[in-house]
C-alpha cells in the first residue's frame, strides 16, 4: 500500500481527530484499475474520476459510479463549494 494510501486511511481513521468519510475527496484518473476511486468507494468518501488522459476512453464500472466526473481539475472548485454528500 503507498503512502499517500496509508495517510488517507489515517485521516479517515476513528477518534477525535478523524475525518468524516463525506468530507474527504479522492480524486482519480483511473476507473477500471485505480487504486485512487477503489479506495474512496471502498471507504464510502466523495469520490471524482478526472476523465482526462491516457484512461479517459476506460469509461466507469458496470458495478460503481464515481460521485462526479470532471473533465479538468479546474471543475473542483465548484463541487467543494457545493458538495453536500
Amino acid at each position: 500500500e503507498s503512502s499517500k494510501f496509508k495517510v488517507l486511511t489515517r485521516l479517515r481513521g476513528e477518534g477525535a481527530h478523524a475525518i468524516p468519510a463525506n468530507q474527504i475527496a479522492v480524486v482519480g484518473d483511473r476507473t477500471v484499475d485505480g487504486r485512487c476511486l477503489h479506495w474512496g468507494w471502498f471507504n464510502q468518501t466523495v469520490t471524482i474520476w478526472l476523465k482526462r488522459g491516457k484512461y479517459a476512453t476506460q469509461g466507469p464500472p458496470t458495478h460503481r459510479k464515481p460521485d462526479y466526473t470532471i473533465s479538468s481539475i479546474t471543475e473542483l472548485r465548484s463541487i467543494f463549494q457545493g458538495c453536500s454528500k
